[in-house]
């Protein structure tokens, strides 16, 4: 079977102009791999909601906002930052489609329970599966449709895991979340460690909580960076709970 690396574009990366477009040097220049890039929204349309006095916190990983207009507002911005992904992948000639959550029915979201978060699932995957088996990299936005018809950004999580079970038939999910010292991994004095706990490793990791959830739901997921991901091997730090 073959393996699929499934990265979790954190705000961090997400925020930094600079760091697709090194992605997509890694990409052109390193061994072919299948994988999907997942994002939500980024630190752009919080400076943006903050301007108009507006201070929304996150909780599960997405913008608590109340009014439809603000809901708009980071709807686009989703919208946006997907587009702006794209683009810079494809400047530097790296084959790569745009995926909104919404397009086919790809991401759902059944309900909302404050606290205990989105119920997010699939549809049908059988094009999306096509995609990646052409050595396309699919960029995908965490945006659902609700039970009610409408459009929400959901945790970009629960949209990785949502995904990586829907393909995990066909292909091997790993799940790869980019350390923030820009290492291939968590290194010590003998050099990048094999595997980590994930509480040990919060000064390199952007967004523990996601790792937290992406590991309790059994899927395999690494720390690295560009570089480390598309060497031969793959230099990485696994990490477990």
């Amino acid at each position: 079977m073959r393996d699929l690396y499934i990265i979790y574009l954190d705000r961090y990366h997400l925020g930094d102009p600079l760091f697709v477009k090194k992605m997509a040097k890694q990409i052109t220049q390193g061994p072919q791999r299948d994988c999907l890039i997942i994002h939500g929204s980024g630190e752009k349309v919080e400076r943006t909601l903050e301007a108009q006095g507006i201070f929304p916190e996150r909780r599960r990983g997405v913008l608590d906002v109340d009014s439809k207009e603000h809901k708009r507002l980071v709807e686009r911005a989703v919208r946006e930052a997907n587009k702006e992904i794209v683009g810079s992948l494809t400047d530097e000639v790296v084959s790569t489609v745009g995926i909104q959550g919404t397009d086919r029915g790809l991401l759902r979201v059944a309900q909302h329970d404050g606290e205990e978060g989105d119920e997010v699932s699939t549809g049908k995957t059988g094009w999306l599966e096509a995609l990646l088996k052409q050595h396309v990299v699919g960029v995908v936005s965490s945006l659902a449709k609700s039970d009610g018809g409408g459009v929400r950004e959901v945790w970009t999580a629960d949209a990785v895991t949502a995904i990586a079970s829907a393909l995990k038939e066909s292909l091997d999910p790993t799940v790869v979340f980019l350390s923030k010292t820009g290492q291939a991994g968590v290194r010590d004095a003998t050099g990048t460690k094999e595997d980590v706990a994930i509480d040990d490793a919060n000064d390199a990791i952007v967004e523990p909580e996601a790792a937290r959830h992406v590991v309790a739901a059994g899927w395999p997921a690494i720390l690295t960076s560009p570089d480390g991901l598309w060497s031969d091997p793959v230099r990485a730090t696994r990490l477990h709970a």
